[in-house]
């Protein structure tokens, strides 16, 4: 790293000064800010918008392995790690906005085609309309990667944005932030705040107009409590159990290596980490013994605290309701390695024999573990899947006509096909959970489109506008008519309902002309 980066990235005081950190008693005066400044931003035009942005990724490509430096989280191998799972997925997820942002959100005209003939001269447009100020609550298993896609889109999408950092992300979220000042980006459109869950819940009450959170089902339940009083919308993507389902043309080699890689990127702290295999007796003895293989030399990866004991819990209640270790028995029973009290380490840890009365089959959890599931048909692994209340991600191995007729039948948010994990950092990929996993969806078209809210256009030209005019005698057949004509499904009630509507019509002519008459001979 050169001197000037060097200089970036120290948090001395004149850091500090380039990306002020705010905290609650400050949320007042920010939203205010923020407020007047999304006025104007809403009315910006999509070019200025995708030359911010541009700007922005060519800065954030300089600049990556400064902003990966950032990410300081300890299950990181090396930068290449993160620079493969944050820095260039949000790179390319803010080219995905600079090419269709505008055309996703421009405001579309609907075709006349199925416009009722009864309201002639009537034109539809749907407008995206910005929420206003959204608040992001960030996560911290992947500090850059999902506040940056959430926050870019966003923004794109014409919204002011209050960004609360996950754990020990603020660095992170910080140079982000940096990067996005220095391009041009009006600092009262971006407020970067504490860590703190009362800042969090402070900015909820202060009156933000939409709050997108990225976290664990328990959170979001917190979270919710919170915007319900409010009556404030909300984007959940909560925790995973993940399933993956092996199907008979499942080649064993490619499920053990993406097992192994699943398990283990990112220690574990993953939420669309491969938790629960369903395959038969055969399936799972060929794919555990090249699990065993390729995992032999695995060393303890870390975990989180509260992970490690939840992890512990989880492990050692599975094996006294009768489930094994499919590895050596030293990596189940000594997976601690000694550390110091904060960062726990435990090797990666699989347990066969797994049923889904078990907690571990139904419960949401960050660590190295594992479960295999016999099954004798895929039926039946759909039966047990739908007794676990999470469902964000799937994986299904396999051929691709194979995977292709089971698809559908899988619930969950997301699903991959011979992969995991990775092919989800697609940036046209919308991505969200189902149950407990959440709901609404970040990333792709569809994450930009929950940036804003849908607003109907409806434009009327002409004079004649009946429904304005005092209710006359033959209105019941003249409405009764039309119906039958427009709707009655075989093709004489239709001539009947069109002779009844014609009838009403020249009567209600009729009582027209007279009334004409009347009021010309009054006069």
């Amino acid at each position: 790293m050169n001197a000037s980066s060097a200089e970036i990235i120290d948090t001395s005081p004149s850091q500090e000064e380039k990306v002020p950190v705010f905290a609650k008693d400050q949320l007042a005066e920010r939203l205010e800010l923020a407020r007047s400044a999304q006025a104007k931003w809403g009315g910006t035009s999509w070019t200025k918008r995708r030359q911010i942005f541009q700007r922005f990724r060519e800065l954030l490509a300089t600049r990556a392995k400064e902003v990966a430096a950032q990410i300081t989280l300890p299950q990181r191998k090396n930068i290449a790690e993160s620079l493969a799972a944050e820095v260039l997925p949000l790179a390319d997820a803010c080219r995905f906005l600079e090419r269709r942002g505008a055309s996703i959100l421009s405001t579309k005209s609907l075709s006349t085609r199925d416009r009722p003939w009864w309201l002639p001269g009537v034109t539809v447009h749907e407008r995206r309309a910005p929420w206003g100020t959204i608040l992001v609550l960030g996560t911290w298993n992947y500090p850059l990667l999902l506040i940056g896609v959430q926050t870019l889109q966003a923004l794109y999408a014409g919204n002011a944005v209050l960004l609360k950092p996950g754990k020990n992300s603020s660095a992170a979220a910080k140079i982000f932030t940096e990067l996005l000042y220095e391009v041009g980006l009006e600092p009262d459109l971006l407020t970067l705040l504490d860590e703190s869950n009362e800042t969090a819940q402070a900015a909820i009450h202060a009156g933000v107009n939409k709050v997108v959170m990225t976290g664990s089902a328990r959170g979001g339940e917190a979270v919710l409590s919170e915007c319900a009083g409010e009556l404030i919308p909300t984007t959940m993507e909560l925790s995973g159990n993940d399933a993956v389902f092996l199907l008979p043309s499942a080649a064993p080699e490619v499920v053990a290596k993406g097992l192994a890689f699943g398990l283990t990127i990112n220690g574990s702290a993953t939420c669309i980490a491969p938790r629960r295999v369903f395959g038969t007796t055969d399936q799972l003895q060929k794919v555990g013994d090249l699990l065993k293989e390729k995992l032999a030399d695995c060393p303890a990866l870390p975990i989180e605290p509260a992970a490690y004991d939840l992890f512990c819990e989880l492990k050692e209640e599975a094996l006294q309701q009768g489930a094994t270790s499919l590895l050596p028995e030293k990596t189940i029973f000594s997976s601690i390695e000694p550390t110091d009290e904060e960062q726990p380490r435990a090797y990666p840890t699989i347990l066969k024999g797994v049923t889904p009365e078990m907690r571990v089959f139904r419960e949401e959890y960050f660590a190295p573990l594992m479960v295999l599931v016999e099954v004798n048909s895929m039926e039946e692994a759909l039966r047990f899947d739908e007794q676990c209340p999470y469902a964000l991600g799937a994986s299904l191995f396999g051929s691709l006509p194979d995977c292709s007729r089971w698809m559908a039948k899988v619930k969950a948010g997301c699903i991959t096909v011979n992969d995991l994990i990775m092919p989800t950092a697609d940036p046209r990929v919308a991505f969200g959970g189902w149950n407990r996993s959440g709901f609404g969806v970040t990333r792709g078209k569809e994450g930009l489109l929950e940036m804003t809210r849908p607003q109907s256009l409806i434009l009327r030209r002409g004079k004649w506008l009946p429904h304005l005019d005092p209710p006359s005698p033959h209105q019941e057949d003249l409405l009764l008519g039309l119906l039958t004509w427009s709707h009655a499904p075989t093709w004489s009630a239709r001539w009947q309902g069109l002779k009844q509507f014609l009838s009403a019509v020249w009567q209600e002519g009729k009582v027209r002309r007279q009334q004409s008459k009347e009021l010309k001979q009054g006069k």
